[in-house]
């Protein structure tokens, strides 16, 4: 239901208040337009709010299938991790027992040799003795 609105009358009295003729014009038909429209009924605002509740389930709906999705994707990302960086880690244990092999061998070819160095030594200074 549209309010009886005298236009005249407001523009008279904003003009009387100091507005300018353009402004007045342009606040009466603003305000004429706002009072011409028929307020909402109880009906309207009920299906506005059914649908306002649809809309907002759907997008609960699709908010947790796009979560589910980003689970999802955020395991496979760090299952492929957890994967890469196993490797990686058999990789570095695999080139440090090669090492500590390779040291371990290196220290025998160097105890071998004093040990008889050291034998002989000892048996040169029993002989004197």
């Amino acid at each position: 239901m549209a309010v009886a609105f005298d236009t005249l009358a407001f523009h008279e009295r904003l003009r009387a208040g100091g507005f300018s003729e353009q402004q007045a014009k342009a606040a009466t038909e603003a305000f004429a337009r706002a009072t011409a429209q028929e307020p909402a009924t109880k009906a309207d605002l009920e299906r506005v709010e059914t649908v306002l509740r649809v809309e907002i389930e759907n997008l609960r709906t699709e908010l947790r299938a796009e979560i589910e999705n980003s689970r999802t994707e955020f395991r496979g990302d760090i299952d492929g991790v957890r994967t890469e960086f196993k490797g990686e880690l058999q990789a570095l244990e695999q080139r440090l027992l090669t090492r500590l092999t390779e040291s371990r061998i290196t220290f025998i070819k160097w105890l071998v040799p004093l040990l008889i160095g050291q034998t002989a030594l000892l048996a040169a200074v029993v002989k004197l003795l």
